[in-house]
């Protein structure tokens, strides 16, 4: 998005013209997505030597963990957009606070480590 200089505004629109392309899944469908590829590659994996459960054990389970996980990035550009209100929007000085409160509110919610701060 910031690449191509396309607003947040169009980031729907972007996306599921991406997913279509690259024939990607969206919305409900990415938890099942998600689900299906942690579990073929856990079952891959080196360092696993042997699994005491049925693929369909594992993959219910890791739905039930990939929904517990969700984040609703709507909502949390919503959030940040109501503290930043009072700054005109459009300017570099509301892209600037919008960033700064989309990092606030990721780390109230617990989003962010301290290796995610951004450096400077």
């Amino acid at each position: 998005m910031s690449s191509r200089a396309v607003p947040y505004e169009q980031y729907s629109k972007v996306r599921s013209s991406l997913a279509g392309e690259w024939q990607h899944p969206l919305n409900d469908d990415i938890e099942r997505f998600l689900a299906r590829q942690f579990v073929e590659n856990f079952m891959i994996s080196n360092f696993i030597d042997e699994v005491f459960a049925s693929d369909e054990d594992l993959y219910k389970r890791t739905v039930e963990i990939v929904r517990d996980h969700d984040v609703d990035e709507r909502a949390i550009r919503d959030e940040a957009r109501e503290k930043v209100k009072n700054v005109e929007e459009g300017s570099v000085d509301y892209e600037i606070a919008l960033n700064n409160a989309v990092r606030e509110v990721k780390k109230r919610h617990g989003l962010l480590t301290e290796r995610d701060r951004p450096r400077g």
